[in-house]
């Protein structure tokens, strides 16, 4: 009996999600019921508000779910959300596909994004992912945002044949540091 309340005092301070809402968003849409059902099976503690915590009270929860509903977020993603996304675990859903630039959510830290159009089982598998540390992007976003990092160029693109590498500069180093410059 000590073991389970022990086991359920860890989950309740592990388990705790916020909902930052959008003012005047149908809270019975089907997204936001799939979004809510989903929540309460994975998560002991839900609390939602219109505007995210204060600094100092963030770190009470283990992952942000942002509504960004009427949100145009196809370029630019407001820089509040992405200082969140780079500390704390962070959701967008409620939106549509038109809206936002997946690859753009990646690169700044989101977690995952859920459009109104996707099935409750696609966003439940999702947040479990999210939950356990992964994040939720198709294979095709995760990949083009890997090969245009390894497309960009390089410092090392500067550098120009003719530079003259003296051995006795190098006498110092260790065999490993020496194959990383040669």
């Amino acid at each position: 009996m000590w073991c389970k309340c022990f086991k359920d005092e860890i989950y309740a301070h592990k388990n705790s999600v916020f909902v930052k809402t959008m003012f005047q968003t149908s809270f019975h849409s089907h997204n936001y019921t799939a979004i809510l059902r989903t929540l309460q099976a994975l998560f002991s503690d839900i609390k939602m508000d219109d505007i995210v915590p204060k600094a100092e009270q963030r770190a009470n929860y283990d992952l942000f779910l942002i509504d960004g509903a009427k949100s145009k977020w196809q370029g630019l993603i407001p820089t509040d959300l992405i200082c969140l996304a780079k500390h704390y675990s962070v959701v967008i859903f409620n939106v549509d596909k038109e809206d936002v630039y997946e690859q753009n959510l990646l690169l700044n830290h989101f977690n995952s994004v859920f459009y109104k159009s996707d099935a409750p089982e696609d966003i439940f598998k999702g947040l479990v992912r999210v939950d356990t540390g992964e994040l939720s992007f198709t294979h095709k976003v995760i990949s083009k945002a890997f090969n245009d990092i390894l497309a960009m160029p390089s410092s090392f693109n500067n550098l120009h044949d003719d530079i003259e590498l003296k051995q006795g500069y190098y006498d110092h180093l260790t065999k490993r540091e020496k194959s990383v410059i040669y």
